[in-house]
């Protein structure tokens, strides 16, 4: 038993490398297996080798493991698609320039990657948070991923000089980037949401 706990132990770290790679859809799928799976096989184990009482405590406890485990993975995977759905996605610098010219206000851009962790904590994490959201009320939102890094991402990393995601651009009402409020790298979201009042409050 202890064999395979350790076992199961370092596929988790395996799984938790790849998932970086993977969209939050499929890695979601992967995490959910992985813990109905473990959860399967160490009951197994532990019915052929400890006592009934000890059996059936220890069986009752993966089982609510592998629950809250499977629990864990859909709501990461909902509260990144609640945020994704928040932004216009745009794949183009023609794009871009059409939200920003459209836009009576601020505009918020920012550049995203399936295979960048910072990126999905942002969704996760930050654009969720609801004072972040009432604070994106005052903004159009617009989303570049940049997955595919094709000619059409690879134009706009280069006409906005970005050499790392996440980043995260804002333009004013006449349609200037303003580099002094460009975030780049994770913001949690109280960080965020004070960044947010202080370019409204321009």
């Amino acid at each position: 038993v202890v064999k395979q706990f350790f076992g199961w132990l370092l596929l988790a770290v395996s799984l938790f490398l790849v998932e970086r790679l993977l969209p939050t859809s499929i890695s979601m799928w992967l995490w959910i297996f992985y813990f109905i799976l473990a959860a399967v096989s160490l009951a197994v184990a532990i019915s052929q080798s400890m006592r009934t009482a000890t059996k059936v405590t220890a069986i009752i406890l993966l089982a609510a493991m592998a629950t809250a485990g499977s629990y864990w993975q859909v709501n990461k995977a909902q509260l990144e698609q609640q945020s994704h759905g928040l932004f216009t996605q745009v794949s183009s610098i023609n794009e871009i320039q059409q939200q920003v010219e459209n836009s009576d206000g601020w505009v918020m851009l920012d550049l995203y990657a399936d295979w960048c962790v910072a990126c999905k904590e942002f969704e996760q994490y930050t654009f969720s948070d609801t004072g972040v959201q009432a604070q994106f009320e005052q903004f159009t939102l617009i989303q570049a991923d940049v997955t595919r890094n094709n000619a059409q991402d690879v134009e706009i990393l280069s006409r906005y000089q970005v050499l790392g995601l996440p980043t995260i651009l804002f333009f004013d009402p006449e349609g200037k980037e303003r580099a002094e409020y460009r975030v780049t790298g994770y913001m949690n979201a109280e960080d965020f949401e004070k960044h947010l009042e202080k370019i409204v409050s321009e």
